[in-house]
């Protein structure tokens, strides 16, 4: 069994004296091509459902040795919900029946290892863990298996053989270092394994030589004959689209694409944590017509973003079939994955803005803003807004997902950082709640994981203590984002950190039911024969986590509790809050009326809607997505 701790974000191993234990790693890519490109072994892995079906093959037979040792074997999937590194198996053993007990859930596999990923493949960090000195297994020390493991998820993996070595470990190894490696290239997650017997060790600081900081990263810059067809591209479209990604963040490139839009008068589209490099209230951003700019545009620029489900991978029907890409990247396994690009420019992506902007101002050129092009996004813009704002305004109880956001929006500091995760809470707060500052933002990102919201309100909170005291973090949750890792509060409330957490509850995943609906379940059957899978209790009171360990907690329904609930969590510095959101269980988006293309995710509400109402006797029907 292994005891995680959220508050160091480090896990220790519990075990039976024998010492035996077993790690079980199986990640599945969500782009459906079960596949991602690996920096740090420079090829694509594949990973699918034989891989994991053979390494549990590889357990099982593992156990099925063991049980004549007169051990009953356990294993337990258990989940940081802070770091979250791995996928973790451990085998609990006590001297009883030689019976096997074996119980494995892969989604929860699935989860770990793309939340660590998620973390892995787009932040410039390294993880600390604590592991035991020694665990032996068929020869091998477990820290080998792990630190070997997790080679192939992050850009530097190793483990100090002395507390003397742990600053060469960091720094320099073998000429690679972890920090520099860290931030060098496309920034990625580094990770240093120290031994649980280092931790209370002493040793004569005379002995420990520290090395100088890292330099900072190297500017690429892309080749000249790129940027000048880049540029001819540019020029030459008709219906431009400028797509700033999470990578235009990291390479601070907001000024020079910032420039590149004004100056050009070019529409632009932020991708999630690209929010806030150029302010969403730029009159230029078109992200309230988000899906015909997608599907309209003859040329896009790529600025650091990848053509994933986020982006719908960049496939018809979503875009044109001979739409040109200009992709500006600077990891080169990223270009070209998904669709072939008219022209790639490999670089740092604020260098590479740079040599466009100088490239397109050796003509006078600027795209016209009265175009059929602009004309045609304002309008959609415009409608697309009044859609949000009639919902918004709707006066009805419980509330909808537009009338919490407008409300919170209201009240957000310009320079807050945000959280948000969940699944509507997510997709719709990503429409209406504005950045206005780059690096502002976060979310599950590109593997959609859930349980990462509260994990990365404590490091954005971390570091708005430590560098801008009194700057506010606002992580928006779904109620089943929440529940992942809601314990987290404890956490919170422990470091006092500047966190108010807003929990949108609609009793469940997508949708839920109401008291009314649940009772009326109940009377069919036993709730775990009838209750669908995607509903959970109905008014919940998350709050009461937060109270119980000393922060605030409020529990509104209408939107003038709201209001006043988060300006008095705004004006308290002194403490966390928890506002748990109560809104209408059937609340959805609004209606999508670009094509009749319906994603994944849609249509798994409205089989899901389908089934509550078959459930509860009704012979009505949701309309179909239009």
């Amino acid at each position: 069994m292994w005891r995680c701790s959220g508050a160091l974000g480090v896990y220790s191993p519990v075990l039976h004296p024998s010492g035996c234990g077993i790690h079980i790693w199986h990640r599945r890519h969500p782009s459906n091509r079960n596949r991602h490109c690996c920096p740090a072994a420079r090829h694509q892995v594949h990973w699918n459902e034989e891989r994991a079906s053979g390494l549990l093959c590889c357990l099982c037979d593992w156990i099925s040795d063991r049980q004549g040792q007169g051990f009953t074997m356990l294993p337990r999937l258990v989940l940081n919900s802070w770091t979250q590194p791995l996928s973790v198996l451990g085998l609990q053993m006590s001297a009883t029946t030689p019976s096997l007990m074996f119980s494995f859930k892969r989604f929860w596999a699935e989860h770990c290892i793309q939340n660590f990923l998620s973390k892995a493949r787009s932040l410039p960090c390294c993880f600390w863990p604590r592991s035991h000195p020694c665990l032996g297994w068929y020869g091998k020390c477990k820290h080998e298996l792990l630190v070997e493991a997790c080679r192939l998820y992050t850009k530097f993996s190793a483990r100090p053989s002395s507390i003397e070595a742990i600053p060469f470990v960091i720094e320099k190894v073998q000429y690679l270092t972890a920090v520099r490696t860290s931030i060098y290239g496309r920034p990625g997650a580094c990770y240093v394994d120290i031994p649980a017997d280092f931790v209370n060790l002493q040793v004569n600081v005379n002995s420990l030589k520290y090395t100088e900081c890292c330099m900072s990263p190297p500017i690429s810059m892309a080749e000249t004959s790129a940027v000048r067809m880049a540029a001819s591209v540019i020029r030459n479209a008709k219906q431009p689209l400028l797509i700033i990604g999470k990578g235009a963040a990291y390479a601070h490139a907001e000024e020079n694409i910032k420039k590149l839009v004004e100056q050009y008068k070019l529409p632009f589209l932020p991708t999630p944590m690209g929010k806030g490099v150029v302010p969403d209230n730029h009159p230029n951003c078109v992200g309230a017509a988000r899906s015909r700019a997608l599907q309209f545009a003859d040329v896009i620029v790529l600025f650091g973003a990848r053509l994933n489900w986020i982006l719908h991978f960049g496939l018809p029907p979503r875009y044109q079939p001979d739409v040109k890409f200009i992709q500006v990247d600077i990891c080169a396994e990223e270009l070209g994955n998904n669709v072939k690009p008219t022209v790639t420019l490999l670089g740092d992506i604020s260098a590479v803005s740079k040599q466009l902007l100088e490239e397109l101002d050796k003509t006078s050129w600027e795209y016209p803003p009265e175009s059929k092009w602009w004309k045609t996004l304002r309008e959609k813009m415009k409608s697309n807004e009044a859609a949000s704002k009639e919902l918004a305004s709707k006066k009805s109880l419980p509330m909808n997902y537009y009338t919490v956001f407008y409300h919170v929006q209201e009240q957000l500091p310009r320079d807050c950082f945000v959280v948000s995760e969940g699944a509507n809470t997510m997709d719709i707060g990503r429409t209406v709640l504005q950045n206005y500052l780059p690096r502002h933002r976060l979310d599950a990102g590109t593997f959609g994981t859930m349980g990462v919201g509260l994990g990365f309100a404590i490091a954005a909170a971390m570091v708005a203590k430590d560098r801008h005291p009194g700057q506010r973090v606002i992580c928006v949750e779904g109620d089943s984002a929440f529940g992942f890792s809601g314990m987290e509060v404890e956490t919170i409330c422990r470091y006092n950190l500047p966190i108010i957490l807003l929990v949108v509850n609609n009793n469940g995943i997508y949708q839920g039911f109401d008291m009314d609906a649940w009772k009326e379940t109940l009377k069919f059957q036993d709730p775990t024969a009838v209750v669908p899978p995607m509903c959970l209790l109905p008014n919940s009171h998350y709050e009461q986590i937060m109270t119980a360990f000393g922060g605030k907690g409020y529990f509104v329904e209408t939107p003038e509790e709201l209001q006043k609930s988060l300006r008095q969590s705004l004006a308290d510095t002194s403490k966390p809050s928890l506002i748990n959101i109560m809104i209408e269980p059937q609340a959805t988006r609004k209606a999508q009326m670009e094509s009749s293309f319906v994603t994944r995710l849609e249509c798994s509400g409205m089989i899901w809607a389908r089934y509550n109402l078959s459930l509860l006797g009704s012979n009505d029907s949701p309309a179909s997505a239009s």
